[in-house]
């Protein structure tokens, strides 16, 4: 059934195959059915019409069926538009009509296809791991919303049918249902474990995206700009507010660009790339300014921008001068030690090299000499980030832990964090330190609450047509390690991740309260206290 943009008339299909029209202020039929025969019947005799919708005018119902296809009606008339968009043979479970009203969307099968009204012709399909029940379409008409059979819904991109971030996962039986809210914030859905869920599109998924062939980079320390890199030795920086690129590509001189890395006032970006070569860019001008060369990835800044640390040759990590871009010291590292990746200390201080091995080595970086070891376990160490205030470093490793330490007393501090089923390629502190996010070599991303150690949330995926459980992951690991980081904004209110690159929204951070009350509307209830703030906090009435 559907309502008409009035709300004066509503459509119905039935079993039958009949379209009705009804009058809801008298509750009678408008006229003769639109269609006696929707099409050719079933071994029972009968020929259902799963789904109507009318155009956002009111003037064109759109019916979907198990036999007939997919055909138009002039409302006025109760005339058929053309013949059926869809052959007859082909059982449609939803239509929906855009916001414009000129293309219309129909599922079938592990399909939707998105067609011009005008013209009856295709403009995109969408391909799907499973039956799709239900489609419907965002109230600016730019994403699809699709609920699946196998309990998961999907966003996509009307135009072009590429799917828009993770996969929603809240149901073991067919979602068969999907609507978004009329300011598009919201989305429920209906399946058929008897449960209809309300899902927050601006928390934990993706605010936005970038072309699958560029790969994430850094964010600006201003939080403005975007760096994103490909091997096929280009590297795009992208405005952060409105999501476009600025300018074109910086195309650098080699075979493939394996890092990229901005200074700490922003001004400066410096992009690693085989053969052996460091250059320096001038953000404002797009124009390289220097380089260094007989280096290796990683590149990193030193807090004070004076120094570049970049990766092992000849037996140690190599320090430059940013303004002479002279070699002015290493670090010389033990036997059979070859490190991908340094972490600067927040005040510069202090420097970490990590990878391959179980264990991280502290370093002085007046003195360049070894000043610690922090030892995980028998497997190497993939990740590591320092504390906002450099008090804290954690560690991810190949053994799907990860561990917090005390940077003065080296100690592990509490239990390890758990239940990545994957190897954990990336951690980072939020800019207040209270958070810390992590990815495994699949892509998923959890957040944890540094004092507690427990997890907020659920974990944010990134995967694309996958209908198996986060923790599992997809077919085929994304790109992971060092050179796919993880990053949040200055503000706390965005994470960079992702391969392709995508940027989620994780406001609730800053002020969890605040935003719990907002998306509640009213004061929370014991049970919500408890399901959405972490066990130490009690309940309390704090909603307005």
């Amino acid at each position: 059934m559907a309502f008409s943009p009035d709300g004066k008339t509503v459509a119905s299909g039935s079993i039958s195959g009949m379209v009705r029209l009804w009058d809801v202020a008298t509750r009678r039929p408008i006229g003769r059915p639109l269609s006696r025969h929707f099409g050719p019947v079933n071994v029972r005799g009968f020929s259902p019409v799963y789904s109507v919708a009318f155009s956002p005018d009111g003037k064109t119902l759109a019916a979907g069926g198990a036999f007939g296809g997919t055909r138009l009606w002039d409302v006025a008339t109760h005339r058929p538009i053309g013949a059926s968009l869809t052959p007859a043979f082909v059982a449609i479970s939803s239509v929906a009509f855009s916001p414009s009203g000129r293309i219309l969307a129909t599922s079938y099968t592990h399909s939707v296809a998105v067609w011009d009204v005008a013209t009856h012709r295709a403009i995109s399909r969408v391909h799907t791991s499973s039956r799709v029940d239900a489609v419907t379409f965002s109230p600016g008409g730019t994403t699809l919303a699709t609920g699946n059979s196998d309990g998961t819904v999907r966003l996509w991109d009307s135009a072009t049918g590429q799917q828009l971030g993770s996969t929603l996962t809240g149901s073991a039986l067919p979602v068969n249902a999907v609507a978004f809210s009329p300011d598009g914030r919201m989305l429920a859905t209906g399946s058929d474990d008897h449960t209809v869920r309300l899902w927050n599109m601006a928390a934990s998924r993706p605010i936005g995206g970038r072309p699958s062939t560029f790969l994430p980079a850094a964010i600006s320390p201003e939080g403005k700009i975007l760096a994103t890199y490909r091997f096929t030795h280009q590297v795009q920086l992208w405005d952060l507010a409105t999501g476009r690129p600025i300018g074109r590509p910086l195309t650098v001189p080699g075979k493939a660009v394996g890092w990229v890395a901005f200074s700490p006032d922003g001004k400066i970006l410096a992009t690693s790339s085989t053969p052996s070569n460091v250059l320096l860019w001038d953000v404002a001008t797009h124009r390289q300014i220097g380089g260094l060369h007989g280096t290796l990835p990683p590149v990193v800044f030193s807090p004070d921008g004076k120094t570049l640390a970049t990766g092992p040759i000849g037996g140690s990590v190599q320090l430059w001068d940013v303004a002479t871009q002279r070699l002015i010291g290493s670090l010389p590292l033990p036997k059979f030690e070859s490190p991908e990746a340094v972490a600067f200390s927040p005040d510069g201080r202090m420097l970490a090299t990590y990878g391959l091995t179980n264990h991280v080595l502290l370093w002085d970086e007046a003195t360049r000499r070894q000043i610690g070891r922090l030892t995980a376990n028998a497997e190497p160490v993939i990740a590591a980030a320092f504390s906002p205030d450099g008090k804290t470093l954690a560690t991810g490793n190949d053994d799907d832990t990860v561990r917090l330490w005390d940077v003065a007393t080296r100690r592990q501090i509490g239990s390890p964090l758990t239940g990545y089923i994957r190897p954990v390629t990336a951690v980072t502190f939020s800019p207040d330190g209270k958070t810390l996010a992590t990815r495994n070599g699949y892509g998923t991303i959890w957040l944890w609450d540094v004092t507690t150690g427990q997890e907020i949330g659920g974990p944010l995926t990134n995967q694309p047509g996958s209908a198996k459980p986060v923790e599992q992951g997809p077919q085929n690991p994304v790109d992971f390690g060092p050179d796919n980081p993880l990053q949040f904004s200055p503000d706390g209110k965005t994470l960079a991740t992702g391969n392709p690159p995508l940027l989620w929204n994780v406001s609730y951070l800053v002020n969890p309260m605040q935003y719990l009350c907002a998306l509640a509307g009213r004061p929370l209830t014991h049970a919500e206290w408890a399901q959405y703030l972490p066990q130490s906090l009690p309940y309390q009435r704090v909603c307005p």
